[in-house]
């Protein structure tokens, strides 16, 4: 039931670049508050991919799916 539930609305999918943090893993659920995106924090997103890379500072890029309950 959960899996369908997910599947049969739409999902948004959110590519972004962090504050480095090595501690961000793929399963984690995040918040984004970001109200250019009308993302004011409520909609939880679990994280499909992350990126760290070291570029005179750690950079994290991550890929988020949103999640309903």
């Amino acid at each position: 039931n959960w899996i369908k539930k997910q599947w049969s609305k739409q999902q948004n999918v959110v590519t972004m670049n962090v504050f480095g943090n090595p501690l961000i893993s793929v399963g984690d659920i995040v918040t984004i508050n970001y109200a250019a995106n009308d993302l004011d924090g409520t909609q939880k997103f679990i994280v499909t991919n992350v990126n760290n890379s070291y570029n005179e500072g750690l950079d994290t890029s991550i890929t988020c799916r949103s999640i309903y309950s």
